[in-house]
């Protein structure tokens, strides 16, 4: 083989490693922050009434995925339940405000898990405005973050909301990553 037929190869071989780089890549973002559940999310959203202009899909998708990983049987030690890891107390109640009846089986059906979770969260907004504490009562409780607030207990270093629970300060900046990710992926 000459030597420029070599150099040919060799360019082929790294460019053909480089795109099976990048398309598996691509393929394991698409899994990481999948988007299952869209057009229910989206249907959900726009059946809101006096809807908080921070509720949107990518904070919808990036809860879900935080909270279940889109596993819609997910069931934690909590006795959280569905892709939006909702209690059936908490659930029980978003169902009371929204007129509607519900058993712990239903928290397992993507569209009234979502539309359960979707309006707790609208709830949370009308009764906290930031989505940062929102997000710590969607994780802790509301009371226990009202608590918080009243107490100074929420504290902002380099930008980011830390409160007493570090799992509830890592929920959060978790799902604000995801939710970054989400809006540049879904162009919201």
């Amino acid at each position: 083989m000459t030597k420029s037929k070599k150099i040919i190869l060799t360019i082929f071989i790294l460019i053909s490693f480089v795109l099976f780089v990048l398309i598996l890549g691509y393929v394991s973002f698409k899994r990481i922050y999948r988007t299952d559940f869209y057009d229910i999310i989206k249907l959900e959203l726009n059946q809101i009434e006096n809807k908080d202009e921070n509720i949107n899909i990518s904070l919808i998708l990036a809860v879900i995925k935080t909270e279940s990983g889109f596993d819609e049987k997910a069931k934690s030690n909590k006795d959280a339940y569905g892709l939006m890891q909702l209690t059936f107390l908490t659930a029980k109640d978003e169902a009371v405000r929204q007129g509607i009846d519900i058993s712990i089986n239903d928290l397992f059906i993507p569209k009234t898990n979502i539309k359960l979770g979707a309006n707790y969260l609208n709830y949370l907004y009308k009764n906290l405005g930031k989505t940062e504490y929102v997000l710590m009562a969607y994780n802790a409780g509301i009371n226990r973050v009202k608590n918080w607030i009243d107490n100074n207990e929420i504290k902002i270093n380099n930008g980011e909301y830390e409160c007493p629970f570090l799992e509830t300060t890592n929920y959060v900046k978790k799902v604000l990553t995801s939710q970054k990710i989400y809006k540049k992926l879904i162009k919201e």
